[in-house]
């Protein structure tokens, strides 16, 4: 069975960059705050990796967000913003809401033999004045901030295990619920995960996690948990449709700019489907894309930004 994803008509990406006079500037994240608005962290410069392999922790370049309100159901620009967030010395990989400001984090942070850690957590106002900077722990693979500012953070291996000068890394459990300031409320005690693969949230905030080496999707409310037996291997990113009767997850080791659903019925998986996104009946050749909750956000090689929420 395929379900076709088909667009109309698109929100010029580029054409927002060029408004903004940001147009060599590098896309650094994608993403979809708990206020419904997409939020694209744009960069001077993203640094290249140590000796081709390790991500810095600094970076001291200039960062830019565009914020979008976008009409989710029509996939129209309602307006958009651009926040000039100055130079950070961070080396920045993630953008979201949290309050009335914004959190920009590290993926990478060093631990030093001196016991000072770096501060990849840096909550700023939108013009890039810091309000405070905390340490969220090493090998961040991903982060959501809840409405109630709960700053959720996934971990791949590196900040599990262990790498950066850490002996025990903050993330050595895979999965971690922090409060407004840094500091720890819950984090994952009985799953072994090696490397948290996706991470999403439901519309009631019911936290769902994707992870190696199992490669089962839990869907937790924090006490009682649900396993799903997902047949994809190394998936980065999973949309859950408003009703909870469909997930869609990019294919993985497959290929991350493909999809596949899954029925569901009951909490329990029923059937699978074959899913394209279509522009103008063309499959769309995607350069980013992004989901929050039932909301899904896709660049692809034109610089063209299409967003749907899926009931």
């Amino acid at each position: 069975m395929k379900r076709l994803c088909e667009f109309t008509n698109f929100i010029d990406y580029g054409k927002l960059k060029e408004q903004y006079n940001i147009r060599d500037y590098e896309l650094a994240n994608l993403s979809v705050g708990y206020d419904d608005v997409i939020y694209l962290l744009l960069a001077g410069n993203i640094p290249e990796r140590i000796s081709g392999m390790f991500v810095p922790t600094k970076s001291n370049t200039d960062y830019k967000c565009i914020i979008v309100a976008a009409d989710w159901e029509n996939n129209e620009l309602l307006g958009s913003e651009l926040y000039n967030l100055g130079v950070q010395e961070t080396n920045i990989h993630f953008i979201q809401p949290i309050g009335n400001e914004i959190l920009l984090l590290g993926a990478r942070a060093y631990h030093y033999r001196d016991g000072r850690t770096d501060k990849n957590a840096i909550i700023v106002d939108k013009y890039g004045n810091i309000i405070k900077k905390f340490c969220l722990g090493d090998g961040i693979e991903d982060c959501i901030v809840t409405s109630d500012k709960r700053i959720i953070t996934s971990y791949f291996d590196e900040g599990i295990f262990g790498n950066y000068g850490w002996d025990t890394p903050l993330g050595q459990s895979g999965l971690v619920v922090w409060n407004e300031s840094g500091g720890k409320i819950w984090e994952n005690t009985k799953y072994d995960i090696c490397d948290c693969y996706a991470l999403n949230i439901d519309e009631s905030n019911n936290l769902w996690f994707y992870y190696y080496t199992d490669f089962n999707l839990i869907k937790t409310d924090f006490h009682n948990d649900q396993i799903f037996d997902i047949d994809i291997d190394g998936s980065s990113a999973f949309l859950i449709n408003k009703k909870q009767t469909e997930l869609i997850f990019d294919d993985g080791y497959k290929s991350h700019k493909q999809f596949t659903g899954y029925h569901l019925k009951h909490n329990k998986i029923i059937g699978k489907f074959s899913f394209e996104i279509l522009y103008h009946k063309s499959q769309l050749l995607l350069q980013r894309y992004t989901f929050r909750s039932s909301k899904a956000v896709f660049i692809d090689d034109n610089d063209r930004m299409f967003c749907r929420d899926f009931s």
